[in-house]
This record gives C-alpha cells, sequence and structure tokens, in this order.
C-alpha cells in the first residue's frame, strides 16, 4: 500500500520512499529501484503522492507529543493501524495513494 499526503500546514514528516536509479551494465544502462528513508518538507497546499510509508512529523510542529529519535531529528511517530483518510495534529491529511503498487 502507498500514502498520499496533503499539508494543511508547513510541516515537515519522515517517509520511506522509492528512488529510482540507473547505473551501467554489460550492454547498455538499466534502473533499479531502491527504498530509502528521508525527510520532507511540505508547504501548506502542497501534496505529495506514492510513498511507501509515512512513519511520523518532526517534533517541532506537534509540540507536546510523545517523540523518538529517527534519522537525527525527534520524531511523533503516527499509528500504523490509522484508518484513512486522517488529519493528524492539524498539519497534514493521510490518505491512501493514488497511485497503484
Amino acid at each position: 500500500m502507498r500514502y498520499k499526503v496533503n499539508a494543511i500546514r508547513p510541516v515537515e514528516i519522515l517517509v520511506k520512499t522509492r528512488h529510482e536509479e540507473t547505473h551501467r551494465v554489460p550492454g547498455g544502462s538499466g534502473a533499479r529501484t531502491t527504498p530509502g528513508f528521508e525527510w520532507i518538507f511540505l508547504n501548506a497546499g502542497e501534496a505529495r503522492d506514492g510513498l511507501d510509508w509515512v512513519l511520523g512529523v518532526m517534533a517541532s510542529y506537534a509540540p507536546g507529543q510523545p517523540a523518538q529519535p529517527r534519522l537525527g531529528k525527534d520524531t511523533v511517530l503516527l499509528p500504523l493501524n490509522a484508518k484513512l483518510p486522517q488529519v493528524f495534529y492539524g498539519l497534514f491529511e493521510l490518505d491512501n495513494s493514488t497511485i497503484p503498487d
């Protein structure tokens, strides 16, 4: 399952994405998809679709929430089995992706 995020306010979220890398192989070049985790910043009204997983939000955007360190930043983790679509902390809406797996 993939996810879509619609920012309601400016927010920085931790996501798992798929990156396509091109590399040389005998007789030409090829591409492979590799998963990776990264922080992405979204302005209000901006959307990002096709995310593999949305792990959490930077703790400074959700003060007072319990946080854990992830990729160098304190992170408020999202619940694993949340019903979607759902708005988290008044910052963004998380929904199922419109991009198929």
